[in-house]
């Protein structure tokens, strides 16, 4: 199980200007909210982080409403995420509020 702790290492390691990763399988890894958010964030259109990664599955953690507000935070106009899988994830409806409104004004043109 990789938890929080790594998952927020992977973070500030996919941050880096020099890092080339594209995708990032962290599916059943025990990811939970915290990690998961900073992964979220990192991938804010406008934000230096996390230039190149554009699919994140997290499939299988059991994640809270802080995710749905995290994601609202990388979507919008400019965002290069293109693959999210959060199934099974136990979003709830506080958690998928959030990103349906994100993905509404993304759609809109941000």
């Amino acid at each position: 199980a990789v938890g929080d702790k790594v998952a927020e290492a992977l973070t500030a390691a996919v941050s880096t200007p020099s890092c080339s990763l594209s995708e990032l399988d962290l599916s059943m890894c025990s990811v939970g909210s915290a990690g998961a958010s900073q992964l979220l964030r990192a991938l804010a259109p406008g934000d230096a982080g996390a230039p190149g990664l554009k699919r994140l599955y997290l499939f299988g953690n059991t994640l809270g409403a802080s995710v749905g507000e995290a994601l609202s935070a990388c979507a919008g106009a400019g965002a290069l995420l293109q693959d999210l899988d959060l199934s099974r994830c136990r979003l709830g409806a506080d958690g998928g509020g959030p990103m349906a409104e994100a993905l509404l004004r993304a759609g809109d043109g941000g």
